[in-house]
Formats: structure tokens, C-alpha cells, sequence
């Protein structure tokens, strides 16, 4: 006779893994590898990327602005969150007197990384070329509240209040001439119309009859 107990599982002795169990532990090593290959592409991308900001940084100092822009923009394919390809691809954009992709670029990159003061005054910039001097005064001012001692952004800034105050002021006068405008016309219908004659009017009642 066996003794006692020899058939009950010894302390320490694992439990055969289940159909399930397997699958599982496959699917977390199978999702593990492809994370850590999406970490290595994406970090492929980025030492790409910087070299292709290199090359671009290189044309601007050459001044050849269009190379400097396609070079941001392959880098950008790469590296689509890099802050500092959108500002320096905005700083090549104003150079062509591209001003709208300027004021995208920067905003972009504001967005990407709003604490990054830089940032702030190439959007500032852009928005000043842009004809947006209201707005730049808003980026500048968002900046400074980041870095009060920032000297470009209270450059910036000092250049933006002149222009802005005399866009306020054109707005106006456009303003009070269209409302001087639709007054004299209002005025000038109301005395059309106490100034027409009046009308005599037939009383058809006279002229037919009912059956």
C-alpha cells in the first residue's frame, strides 16, 4: 500500500500551464519585440532627423533658404513632434517671404512645446510679417510671461504695439465711416418716403360686381 499522502503535489511544484496561458505569455513576448522595434525605428528617425536639421541649418547660413526648407521638411517626416524643426523651418519660410507657412510652422511648434520661449518669439515674428500684429502681440506677451527678461521678446514686442495700435486705429475709422454711411442712407430713405407722393387708390368695388 503507497503511504499516506504520496499522492498529493509536492510543495513548490508548478501547475501545468493551461492552452490559455500559453497564448498569452506568446502574445506579450510577440507585442514586447515589436516594441522594442518601433523604439529602435523611431529612434533611427531621430538621429536622421537631426542630421538632416544639420544640413539645413548649413544651407541657411548659406542663405540658400528653399534647400534649408526641404531639408526641415525631410527631417519632419521623420521626426514630426521636433519643436525645433518647426521653429527653424519657420525662420527659413520667413526669409522667402513665405509668411503664412511661417506663422504655421511657428504656431506648431508652440504648440508642440509651449514653454519653450524661443518659440514664442518666432511665432511673435511670423505673425508681425504676416500682417497679424494683434495677434503677435498675444505671442509675445505669452512669452514674457514664461521669461520676463527675454530681450527679443520685448523687441518683439516694442516693434508689434506701434503697428498693432495703428491697425486698431484704421479698423475704427473703417468702422465709424460704415455706421456714418448706413445713417445717411437710413436718412435718406425716410425722407424718400415722406417726400413721395401719394398714392390714389380705386375702389375696385365700384367697377365689378359679385354674383
Amino acid at each position: 500500500m503507497p503511504p499516506r499522502g504520496s499522492g498529493r503535489r509536492r510543495t513548490g511544484q508548478q501547475k501545468p500551464s493551461s492552452v490559455q496561458d500559453r497564448f498569452r505569455a506568446a502574445q506579450e513576448e510577440k507585442e514586447r519585440v515589436e516594441a522594442e522595434a518601433l523604439q529602435k525605428a523611431e529612434e533611427a528617425n531621430k538621429k536622421e532627423a537631426e542630421l538632416l536639421k544639420e544640413e539645413g541649418n548649413a544651407l541657411m547660413k548659406t542663405e540658400d533658404f528653399v534647400g534649408a526648407i526641404e531639408k526641415y521638411t525631410m527631417a519632419l517626416s521623420l521626426d514630426s513632434r521636433n519643436h525645433v524643426l518647426y521653429s527653424n523651418r519657420s525662420a527659413a519660410n520667413l526669409k522667402v517671404l513665405r509668411t503664412a507657412d511661417a506663422v504655421r510652422d511657428a504656431e506648431m511648434c508652440t504648440t508642440i512645446s509651449p514653454t519653450w520661449v524661443k518659440g514664442w518669439v518666432r511665432y511673435g515674428t511670423a505673425l508681425v510679417s504676416d500682417k497679424q500684429s494683434v495677434m503677435a502681440l498675444s505671442a509675445f506677451n505669452q512669452g514674457l510671461k514664461l521669461e520676463p527678461t527675454n530681450v527679443d521678446l520685448k523687441n518683439g514686442l516694442a516693434h508689434a504695439e506701434p503697428i498693432a495700435k495703428a491697425f486698431r486705429e484704421k479698423q475704427e475709422t473703417i468702422a465709424a465711416e460704415k455706421r456714418a454711411g448706413e445713417e445717411a442712407q437710413k436718412k435718406k430713405d425716410a425722407e424718400a418716403i415722406l417726400n413721395a407722393e401719394p398714392v390714389i387708390g380705386i375702389d375696385l368695388g365700384t367697377t365689378y360686381s359679385c354674383c
